[in-house]
């Protein structure tokens, strides 16, 4: 079966299938997510997603920044690989 056959679509873990992890590591998980119900799980699993997408949008801005100030010189200017 190929990839693109696979009927994946992305998403959030469901609690269930999170509750054995979460009941392993009880002792270390953030205080959020201390009482292991699924209301706390989506919660915590939702602003976890949100905050990642956020950093990644942020990279993404400073790439491009970072290429309109620097350009691709800075890869591969002289000395940037020689050794002392």
């Amino acid at each position: 079966m190929f990839f693109h056959e696979c009927d994946i679509r992305p998403g959030l873990a469901p609690f269930e299938a999170v509750r054995p992890v979460l009941h392993a590591f009880a002792a270390d998980l953030p205080a959020s997510l201390q009482s292991e119900d699924a209301t706390s799980w989506n919660d915590w699993s939702r602003q976890q997603d949100k905050a990642i997408r956020a950093r990644l949008d942020q990279g993404d801005l400073d790439t491009a920044v970072n290429l309109l100030l620097f350009g691709i010189l800075s890869q591969s200017s002289p000395g940037s690989g020689s050794k002392i």
